[in-house]
């Protein structure tokens, strides 16, 4: 799909979805899978990939009973990261899926997409709240 088809997909979500699911979450890791989105959570909005600039990824905590590790977010003005933002509602399957992650509000200027939006579509953005 060329950038241009991304980006019209993920507005036009955008513009549909319910005025009651305000935030537009960035993800990684396992939100990356669609599988797992529609398993474990109600992400059904289409992802638009981007870079999370000023954070990194790191080992968190590794869970002897789960017999799994976790990746968490940092704060680190020299390095990145890529993920995938998604409109949708912080509702509770979504908090508990994420309960061992702290939701972090992040500046629109530390994410980057400008590569695949035209202004007008960066100007939108800019008025959203929630990151």
């Amino acid at each position: 799909m060329q950038n241009i088809d991304i980006t019209k997909a993920w507005f036009q979500s955008l513009e549909n979805q319910n005025k009651d699911t305000p935030h537009i979450v960035v993800g990684y890791g396992s939100l990356l899978s669609k599988q797992s989105r529609d398993r474990y959570s109600n992400i059904r909005s289409f992802p638009l990939p981007l870079t999370v600039r000023k954070w990194e990824r790191s080992w968190v905590t590794r869970s002897l009973d789960e017999k799994q590790t976790y990746v968490g977010a940092y704060p680190n003005h020299h390095r990145s990261f890529n993920g995938q933002a998604f409109p949708t509602n912080i509702d509770n399957q979504l908090k508990k899926r994420e309960q061992d992650y702290k939701f972090t509000q992040l500046k629109l200027e530390d994410l980057e997409f400008k590569s695949l939006l035209n202004e007008r579509q960066f100007d939108k953005l800019q008025a959203k709240e929630d990151w």
